[in-house]
């Protein structure tokens, strides 16, 4: 069973390193070097959604399966597969089911259907016809890419924001977070591939090339991806990459923060102490080249577009968009 949460950006509480003073120029170090991080659970009502979700997107599958027979609604179920399930959610909103996507899902903290907040989770419909509208065989497949590539793209977010360090393999997710990656394929027989530039999980399509109109791919990014200069710098010194990365974890942090706020703001300023103190970080960030300042951050949203952008800023290096990094 897959659990996704649309759009998400951040599905956990988040952790960031100690101020250190680095002094090497490859980014495998840091990588390698950059410390262990204590796990944390994603807060309790996020949490007792996905499990719930998860159960109940389990039950449609085994009432379809035993039955025979389409589930239209959740509370159509019988009770021996329902009984000892919630039907309603942490904020008291039912737990609806979507027969042409195949999914149990919950409208999260706001209530309201189709935001970034929607936890969701999938079921299989082995009925002819039944819990999902008729797909050719085509569609199918592209459907059940897009699902798996959704599920590694939540793994990554995860890793990245628990580990104190970034995925640069898929294999990196095998020993908690997805245990079978190694073997896990696309419809068509080929492995799912790791975008590092781009931020994103991808299936090569139908044709099993890279690069094609027929791929399928999902963005792990929490926000506006940083876009690397390969021309301009071969080598950036750790330090930098140690803010760089303070600062994603800082975006994470924000953008968990807002989503499940009772009230979530349009525009708002936090610090660091701040966030740690509502459970959001770990530990307080700084930057190594200037471990008595704060980095500042800012929430708004975009004019005109309905997007929200979180603006961190290093009175040494400037904000993300001022990173010139190479991978």
């Amino acid at each position: 069973m897959r659990i996704t949460l649309t759009k998400l950006a951040a599905v956990v509480a988040i952790f960031c390193l100690p101020c250190i003073c680095l002094a090497a120029d490859d980014f495998d170090n840091l990588l390698n070097d950059i410390g262990s991080v204590q796990k944390a659970a994603a807060g309790p009502e996020v949490k007792k959604a996905m499990e719930e979700c998860d159960a109940l997107a389990r039950a449609v599958t085994e009432s379809e399966k035993n039955e025979k027979e389409a589930v239209k609604n959740i509370g159509d179920m019988k009770f021996k597969y329902t009984g000892s399930l919630n039907l309603r959610d942490p904020w008291g909103g039912e737990y609806m089911l979507d027969t042409k996507k195949y999914k149990v899902y919950s409208k999260g903290p706001d209530g309201k259907e189709g935001t970034a907040d929607d936890i969701q989770a999938t079921y299989t419909s082995t009925v002819p016809g039944g819990s999902a509208e008729k797909q050719s065989d085509d569609d199918a497949q592209k459907t059940k890419a897009g699902q798996d590539c959704d599920m590694i793209a939540i793994a990554v977010k995860k890793y990245n924001s628990l580990e104190g360090e970034i995925v640069t393999d898929l294999m990196d997710l095998k020993e908690k977070y997805i245990t079978n990656i190694d073997t896990l394929k696309d419809p068509w027989g080929n492995a799912y591939a790791l975008g590092l530039k781009k931020s994103i999980i991808f299936s090569k399509g139908p044709d099993g090339k890279e690069g094609t109109a027929d791929d399928i791919q999902v963005s792990y990014a929490l926000s506006k991806p940083v876009e690397p200069d390969d021309k301009s710098k071969p080598r950036v010194d750790l330090i930098k990459k140690s803010c760089w990365s303070n600062m994603k974890t800082l975006e994470g942090a924000v953008e968990l923060y807002n989503m499940e706020s009772p009230t979530p703001s349009e525009t708002m300023t936090l610090t660091t102490k701040e966030l740690k103190e509502k459970g959001y970080l770990k530990q307080v960030p700084y930057c190594p080249a200037a471990p008595e300042k704060q980095y500042s951050i800012e929430y708004k949203k975009t004019s005109g577009s309905g997007n929200y952008q979180t603006d961190v800023k290093c009175e040494v290096h400037g904000t993300l968009k001022d990173f010139e990094i190479n991978n």
